[in-house]
């Protein structure tokens, strides 16, 4: 069991203070972590020029928010090298990450995802995901840029819970089919049970449908004694790897807020790995785990 952190409270199984229906089953493992599911997840072809583009964003930025964000001894050179614009005037100015409610504390980069990439323009939207024992989990927005071949940060700033969503277009393909699926699937109350689980059913396959189908029989007693109403909001969605044209792997930002018998409101954050595969002409998601 973990102790309740700001903004990323974890529920604890059973106690008196529980139970927030799937806020529970994302901090405490009720979905499988990454590695646990690697049969579904699995997909080994060739990557297409797109994803290859991707991934060197992906690599770039990893070294990077790692040097900018969580080591506090990096050289200051090398800080240097790796920001652009704005950012690299105030690390030159300060010589560490500035403000945005980033924690610059040795740590590590769990995850990494664009949020958009426009290869041709030379521009990039990323979220990530640093862990570190002294600061727990920090949830990290970036921007990069082409300069000289090379991507490099020139925005850094923290994403906390409560953090204002930003909204994804319709027709955004996988980001959007999956970002809407989270927010009906992971949102309930005792009112809407058949619609959620109906839900499910869409937007689910796999190895997820089965996980999910296990967790409403095993809780949705409990949550009716309870009272309990779960609202859940996508706040950041974006692609980590995309290995065929009908397979992805998707890094998520979870905010939900949760309300018992008509008691106060708590708002708690989660981060979520989530495998969708293309069927039917719609993302349904496959694998889903808790970072």
């Amino acid at each position: 069991m973990s102790r309740p952190r700001d903004g990323h409270t974890r529920w604890v199984w059973g106690s008196a203070t529980t139970v927030l229906l799937l806020v529970v089953v994302v901090a405490y493992g009720f979905w499988p972590r990454p590695g646990q599911v690697r049969a579904e997840a699995a997909h080994p072809v060739s990557a297409p020029t797109a994803a290859d583009g991707r991934a060197a964003v992906l690599s770039a930025a990893r070294r990077e928010i790692a040097e900018l964000s969580g080591n506090a001894g990096a050289d200051r050179s090398r800080r240097l090298d790796d920001s652009t614009g704005a950012l690299h005037e105030a690390v030159a100015r300060e010589g560490a990450v500035p403000g945005g409610g980033v924690t610059a504390v040795p740590g590590t980069v769990t995850a990494v995802a664009t949020t958009a990439l426009d290869a041709d323009a030379g521009t990039a939207d990323l979220i990530a995901t640093v862990q570190s024992p002294s600061a727990g989990e920090q949830r990290l927005a970036a921007t990069m840029a082409l300069v000289g071949g090379s991507w490099k940060l020139s925005a850094l700033r923290a994403v906390p819970v409560g953090a204002d969503p930003v909204a994804v277009p319709a027709g955004a393909g996988v980001t959007a089919d999956v970002g809407g699926a989270l927010a009906r699937i992971l949102s309930y109350s005792p009112s809407t049970a058949a619609a959620t689980a109906q839900a499910a059913n869409q937007v689910l396959a796999g190895a997820a449908a089965t996980q999910y189908r296990q967790l409403l029989g095993a809780i949705t007693a409990q949550v009716r004694q309870q009272g309990l109403s779960v609202d859940s909001r996508v706040v950041r969605i974006g692609v980590e790897q995309q290995t065929t044209a009908d397979r992805a792997q998707l890094l998520v930002f979870l905010d939900q807020t949760a309300r018992r018998n008509g008691g106060a409101r708590t708002r708690v954050g989660a981060q979520l790995s989530v495998t969708a595969q293309l069927s039917g002409g719609h993302w349904r998601i496959v694998a889903l785990a808790s970072i």
